[in-house]
């Protein structure tokens, strides 16, 4: 089928998953146990990266799972921990955009965000301004793998569905994506994307 255009994942294709270190610093600053710290992180994740939960009342609900109380200067400190967290890029996908785009391929991003950090990626991305369509969960109040996520990228690419291509690093998101209607595939690295998209590397 002909595609016409790429969203993209944030986290897990240019940006990178939390490495071991940032997540270590978490549970220090947390001062908890490790599978209970992270068990509350996720459990109270999908109504901050919809933006309907702050930041205070995000950590305060971990706390309260943990049953903890972090003070202001604990809350302050693993809000700044959590957004330095997700600051690592694959340099090798940034540089990759470009090279999309300028085969004639349209760019979207898709990404499950809260709005803080959200605030952080616009300020230091450069890149961002590659992308025609951005869709961060916090400003769209839909959160992956929801339809309405997806289905909000569709309208206002203004294209079919299966004229885009979807990566994600989750198979639950690429399934979900494929269940609308859009091509949607396991991101494999920068190599199996331009295969995908037939982009010549030595030629763009």
């Amino acid at each position: 089928m002909t595609v016409k255009a790429l969203l993209t994942d944030m986290f897990g294709v240019i940006a990178q998953i939390q490495p071991e270190s940032a997540r270590t610093r978490l549970v220090r600053i947390a001062g908890a146990e490790p599978d209970a710290f992270w068990a509350a992180y996720w459990a109270h994740r999908p109504d901050y990266d919809q933006g309907i939960s702050t930041p205070l009342d995000y950590w305060s609900r971990v706390a309260c799972d943990l049953r903890m109380d972090f003070g202001t200067e604990q809350l302050m400190e693993l809000h700044a921990a959590d957004i330095d967290s997700w600051s690592l890029r694959h340099q090798d996908m940034i540089d990759a955009l470009p090279r999309v785009r300028a085969a004639g391929y349209r760019l979207a991003l898709l990404s499950n965000i809260p709005t803080s950090l959200a605030e952080h990626v616009y300020a230091v991305d450069e890149f961002m301004d590659e992308f025609e369509v951005v869709a961060m969960s916090c400003h769209i109040d839909a959160v992956k793998p929801s339809p309405a996520a997806y289905q909000w990228c569709i309208d206002r690419m203004d294209l079919p569905a299966d004229e885009i291509l979807f990566i994600d690093d989750s198979q639950r998101n690429v399934d979900a994506a494929a269940a609308v209607g859009l091509q949607a595939r396991l991101y494999r690295g920068v190599d199996d994307l331009f295969a995908t998209l037939s982009i010549e590397k030595s030629r763009i």
